[in-house]
């Protein structure tokens, strides 16, 4: 049970507000965006072993999602039905009407509709048929880049690459898992490619320990860290059941433990697992607990692995190495129920925020999100939404009955006129302990003096050097920006006072505080595109040239996220003046 209050939505000062838009959206069941996500990773866009392997993860993820998880092909069907149904909008085209006015103007566009176009095939993906034409066609074209030697190249025409093959190997590995019996006519076709990858990585596997044993031999030392390749090799052959030199995991397995402490957070969650499945339970032990003094926690956001502020990891990195950690604590603290889904909270929560462009790190993450079915069972009629208003009973929405499109999404909307039946609170009860999402976006117009600073995830700051400045002086604003997590998508508006011209006045890409970003100059303000802005703390500065005299309002500098609008800050306004 939760309970929001709403009692100044607009501000102090509301009495001045004009226009008054009030808008609620709430998601009872938000794990179905990772469903979502899947026809996207099902169709690749080229004819690459990393692509291929994903789309055949993704199809075998929707056969047993299909198999496992009742009401799921009914839901489906649904969406099929009703092309003009809100559940088939993607992310960047959804939230308010704002949003979406803002997302059309940005060089967003295109992918804002090309999400809604794969979103729009998520019926075919769980059609049967479909489903088994499209898995056998994905195994065709992968074989099809397979090697004498076992190796997979990444493009046809390519040599082939030990570090594509091993990953197209988890993959296909993972595949055999996640399908369901009988629910694959090419399993054997596909087998063979997984067994002819294990049987050329094993070689190149048995070639780098014989030269580690090598130089122990020569220096008399023993090595003090075996490369992340050879925990993968003895990782993916007890995930796909084959059994390698013994000797070679023998000494893989002797030598984890020796640089512990200067091992990353993926790399000690990848060892738990290998040493754990190898009976290794004391070792595998002390990873699992270096992983958990590692990680922070919040009610709001569940567990992670910090990075340093604004630092540029790569979220693909961060979302395997989530993932690789909630398969080794699901292993090491199968009792530990809270944890679990601390750690699937945060992951869901990225894919707030985020697109995930890499087919990859989208493949494990959506199995890590959807291994536990519950999150998908169609029981958000166990979800029930109260909204009181200031005088009167409060409304209840019943949203199982009401958010009929697998989201459980309830959406209401108080315009000027309805604003003295508008809720004042309003309460969510739960009967499941899974996370929802919800969100509620207050609109109005108001003199720019009496717009206060207000934030949510991000926030934004603007600084002038002057406030009191001459004609034909240089003035510098400096934008300060901070941000909670990771996000994708985000726009920064800067409203120029009339007295100030851009001594910049082209508009193009541009870096700055450790930012890429494109910068669009307009007659009344400047706009800022970032396509990827880590968690941290940035300053962006613009110059200007002060050009008539008088008293001005500076305006407000607005921080979006477009792909989850209910992010977003905006600043106060201040004045300049010139003489």
């Amino acid at each position: 049970r939760s309970t929001t209050p709403l009692q100044n939505p607009f501000g102090t000062h509301e009495a001045q507000a004009r226009h008054r838009t009030l808008t609620l959206d709430f998601a009872a069941q938000p794990a179905w965006h990772a469903v979502m996500a899947l026809p996207a990773l099902a169709t690749p866009e080229r004819d690459d072993a990393l692509g291929l392997a994903a789309a055949l993860f993704a199809t075998a993820t929707a056969q047993r999602l299909a198999a496992n998880v009742p009401g799921l092909r009914p839901i489906v069907a649904a969406w099929a039905n009703k092309n003009d149904s809100t559940a088939l909008v993607g992310r960047l085209e959804t939230g308010n009407d704002v949003a979406k006015l803002v997302a059309d103007e940005t060089p967003w566009a295109d992918e804002a509709h090309s999400e809604t176009a794969l979103r729009r095939r998520v019926a075919t993906l769980f059609d049967s048929h479909a489903l088994a034409e499209n898995r056998s066609r994905l195994v065709r074209r992968l074989a099809a880049l397979q090697g004498a030697d076992g190796s997979l190249s990444w493009f046809g025409g390519m040599g082939g690459n030990a570090y594509v093959t091993r990953q197209v190997a988890l993959l296909l590995a993972r595949c055999a898992l996640a399908t369901p019996k009988g629910e694959s006519h090419d399993e054997g076709e596909m087998r063979a490619v997984l067994n002819r990858a294990v049987a050329y990585l094993a070689t190149h596997a048995s070639r780098r320990i014989e030269a580690l044993r090598r130089a122990e031999a020569t220096t008399g030392q023993r090595t003090g860290y075996v490369g992340d390749d050879l925990v993968e090799f003895v990782y993916l052959c007890q995930a796909a059941g084959h059994k390698p030199n013994a000797h070679d995991v023998h000494f893989v397995l002797e030598r984890m433990a020796d640089a512990l402490s200067q091992a990353d957070n993926h790399r000690r969650a990848l060892c738990a697992v290998v040493l754990h499945r190898a009976g290794r339970t004391a070792m595998a032990e002390r990873f699992a607990v270096a992983l958990e003094q590692h990680l922070c926690r919040s009610a709001a956001q569940g567990a992670w692995f910090e990075y340093a502020s604004g630092a540029w990891t790569p979220i693909d990195h961060k979302i395997s190495t989530h993932v690789m950690a909630m398969e080794a604590l699901a292993r090491l603290r199968p009792t530990n129920a809270r944890l679990a889904a601390d750690l699937r909270r945060w992951l869901l929560a990225q894919k707030r925020t985020q697109l995930w462009h890499s087919p990859v790190a989208s493949a494990w993450a959506i199995e890590a999100l959807l291994a536990d079915g519950q999150l998908l069972a169609p029981n958000a009629a166990a979800t029930t939404l109260s909204l009181r208003p200031k005088r009167g009973k409060p409304t209840l929405i019943d949203v199982g009955a009401e958010g009929s499109d697998g989201f459980g999404r309830v959406a209401r909307r108080w315009t000027e006129a309805d604003m003295k039946h508008r809720p004042v609170e309003i309460t969510v009860e739960k009967a499941d302990n899974h996370a929802s999402w919800g969100a509620v976006y207050a609109e109005c117009l108001l003199p720019s003096a009496l717009v206060e600073a207000a934030a949510e995830g991000l926030s934004v700051r603007r600084q002038w050097n002057a406030t009191q400045v001459a004609v034909g002086d240089r003035v510098v604003e400096r934008v300060v920006v901070v941000a909670d997590r990771d996000y994708e998508f985000v726009q920064l508006r800067l409203a120029r006072p009339a007295c100030l011209e851009p001594t910049d006045a082209l508009s193009g890409y541009a870096h700055a505080a450790g930012l890429g970003f494109y910068r669009q100059v307009r007659d009344a303000a400047t706009e800022i595109f970032i396509d990827r802005l880590p968690r941290g703390t940035y300053v962006v500065e613009q110059t200007y040239r002060a050009e008539r005299a008088g008293r001005y309002h500076c305006g407000l500098a607005r921080l979006r996220c477009l792909y989850a609008p209910a992010f977003g800050a905006h600043s106060a306004s201040s004045q300049i003046v010139v003489e």
